[in-house]
This record gives C-alpha cells, sequence and structure tokens, in this order.
C-alpha cells in the first residue's frame, strides 16, 4: 500500500480536496485499499478552507509519504518554514 499525504494550509480551496477522489476511486475499485490517505497540516487538528467551514487534519511530523501533494489557494501567500523543512525532508 502506498501512503500519500494531502497538505492544506488555512483558506485553502474545497475544491482542492477533489484530487482525493482518484485514490478513493482506486481504493474502491480494486476492492482493497492500494493508498493510505492522510490529510496533513503544520500542527493538526482542524483547519479552516476559504469556505469557513473546518477539516481536521493530522500534523505531518517525521512520517514518510510515497506522495505528497500540496493543496492550493486563491491568493499567494508566503510559504511556512515549518513547510519548507518538511517538504525538504521528503525530497
Amino acid at each position: 500500500m502506498l501512503t500519500v499525504g494531502f497538505v492544506v494550509s488555512p483558506g485553502f480551496p474545497v475544491m482542492s480536496l477533489a484530487a482525493l477522489s482518484v485514490f478513493e476511486f482506486a481504493n474502491v475499485s480494486t476492492g482493497k485499499p492500494c493508498y493510505d490517505v492522510h490529510i496533513l497540516s503544520e500542527d493538526g487538528g482542524p483547519v479552516a478552507t476559504a469556505m469557513g467551514t473546518s477539516l481536521q487534519t493530522e500534523a505531518w511530523g517525521d512520517r514518510q509519504f510515497d506522495t505528497l501533494i500540496i493543496g492550493g489557494h486563491t491568493r499567494v501567500l508566503p510559504t511556512s518554514a515549518g513547510l519548507q523543512a518538511f517538504l525538504a525532508s521528503a525530497a
């Protein structure tokens, strides 16, 4: 099974979660779990979407992922030092 991390930050657009449906469909269509998907943020816990709803996340910590997807934003925001360090170690 491959481990997928999907990184979100406060104010992310809900539409960016659509990318997760690919992994969901693969797990359903094969009848067995092929992908272990984790929704991540720097500190874990609830993260607010652009609509104001919240999504429960896990802190990324020092785990390894086969695939990382970084959720987008509708605005250009600076990348946190924590995210830069996480991505550098993940590479």
